[in-house]
C-alpha cells in the first residue's frame, strides 16, 4: 500500500523487450536451440511473439550484450556461447555490487567442492575407475612423487618440531 491511501500498489509491468529477450534465452539455455543454430530474422521473430519490430531489435541486443546471440555479416542471427572473459567481468561487477567478501566467496567454493567430490564417489565404478587411471591425462590428477634430490618426502617419524 502506499502513503496517500491508495488501495492498490502500483504494477511493475516487464518491458516487451525483457519477456522476448527472457523467452529467447529459455530456448538457449534448456538447449532446444543450440550455439550456431539460427535463431530466425528479425521478420520472424516479430510475426512470432506479435510485437513491434523496435522491440525485438532491444531484445536482441540485450542477448547480444551477453554473448548467448552472435550477428554475422550476413545480419543472420545465431544461438552463442559467451565468452567467458564476459561472464568473468559481469560476475566481478555483480559481487562488488552486491558486497561479496571473500570468505563468502571461499565458503561457496568449498560447497561446491565437496558436493561434487560427493557426486563423483557416488557415480564411481570399478570400470570407470579403470578408465580414469588408464586415460592419458591421468598422470595429471596424479602427480608422480617429487624427483628432486633436495624434495622428499616426509620421514613416518616426522613431526613439525623436529624442523631445524
Amino acid at each position: 500500500m502506499t502513503e496517500t491511501g491508495e488501495k492498490f500498489d502500483r504494477i511493475n509491468a516487464i518491458p516487451a523487450y525483457q519477456l522476448v529477450a527472457d523467452a529467447i534465452e529459455r530456448e538457449i539455455l534448456a538447449r532446444r536451440i543450440r550455439p550456431g543454430e539460427p535463431i530466425g530474422t528479425e521478420a520472424q521473430l516479430v510475426k512470432q511473439f506479435g510485437v513491434n519490430r523496435s522491440t525485438v531489435r532491444e531484445g536482441i541486443r540485450l542477448l547480444e550484450q551477453s554473448g548467448l546471440i552472435h550477428r554475422d555479416s550476413g545480419r543472420r542471427l545465431t544461438a552463442s556461447l559467451p565468452h567467458y572473459s564476459r561472464l568473468a567481468t559481469r560476475m566481478s561487477r555483480a559481487m562488488l555490487l552486491h558486497e561479496v567478501t571473500f570468505r563468502e566467496l571461499w565458503e561457496a567454493t568449498t560447497a561446491l567442492e565437496i558436493a561434487t567430490v560427493e557426486q563423483a564417489a557416488a557415480h564411481a565404478t570399478r570400470p570407470r575407475m579403470r578408465r580414469r587411471t588408464s586415460s592419458p591425462n591421468s598422470r595429471r590428477m596424479w602427480p608422480a612423487p617429487s624427483r628432486h634430490p633436495r624434495i622428499r618426502p616426509p620421514s613416518p617419524n616426522w613431526t613439525p618440531s623436529s624442523i631445524p
